[in-house]
């Protein structure tokens, strides 16, 4: 029995199914919050830069586009902010990437669920576009006690959509990442370039939709790490005692 107890120490300190769960130390969540805390800084600075630069950005964009290549790049960059091309591009990773299709789905549905929370808020947001209040500041926008919120400029729902799949892309395949998120930035232009949006709606769907993306994918590998509790009643193996040798 004496050579038994031994081999069992080393199971249990091998197994980390047998192991006590030890909480987090405070260090870490110290840190952890730290890090989250200055994201929220970051973004709300973003979005208060984009808003002061709204002005600049909506002339900018209204300056016709020589290049005709370039007007065309544009074009076919605002499709990637539609739902029809996202899914083309989901069986796309597919086929690529047989044993991802969970995470490539999860992309998918971060994006369209980015775009389905922004329509939400267009309900509530009272902008005008653009298109609807050049040559007047981008102040005068929000002025319209009338509008509805129907057809609102603020946020962006191509942006949103557009970001949403590219975080939740960049997370499924971090080789795609670069084109992902170009693909993403060159919707957000094409729709300031149709004076569809100001700067801060495609910023705030873009954060919307990237944090959306970023939060799925989170819970997805916090459930995915956890153990098993379906073994937990399992029954030890049986060990059979090793007789001494004389």
């Amino acid at each position: 029995m004496r050579s038994v107890l031994p081999d069992l120490r080393k199971r249990s300190m091998a197994d980390p199914s047998r192991r006590e769960e030890r909480p987090l130390p405070i260090s870490w969540m110290k840190t952890r919050t730290a890090r989250w805390s200055v994201l929220a800084v970051a973004a709300a600075a973003l979005v208060a830069t984009a808003f002061a630069l709204d002005d600049s950005a909506a002339e900018l964009a209204a300056k016709p586009i020589r290049s005709g290549q370039m007007r065309t790049t544009l074009v076919a960059l605002r499709f990637f902010g539609d739902g029809a091309p996202l899914v083309l591009l989901t069986l796309l990773a597919f086929a690529v990437a047989p044993t991802k299709r969970v995470s490539a789905i999860l992309a998918l549905t971060a994006a369209l669920l980015s775009g389905l929370l922004v329509d939400r808020a267009k309900t509530i947001s009272a902008r005008k576009r653009p298109i609807e209040t050049l040559p007047a500041p981008a102040a005068d926008s929000w002025r319209v006690p009338e509008h509805n919120g129907r057809n609102s400029s603020f946020p962006s729902g191509h942006a949103a959509t557009a970001f949403g799949f590219a975080r939740g892309m960049s997370l499924a395949f971090p080789a795609v990442a670069p084109v992902a998120y170009f693909a993403a930035v060159g919707t957000a232009v094409s729709r300031m370039h149709e004076l569809r949006h100001y700067l801060s709606d495609c910023t705030v769907g873009a954060l919307v939709g990237w944090t959306l993306a970023t939060l799925i994918f989170r819970l997805r590998r916090r459930f995915s790490a956890r153990p098993d509790s379906s073994n937990d009643d399992a029954e030890p193996p049986d060990v059979l005692p090793m007789p001494r040798s004389a």
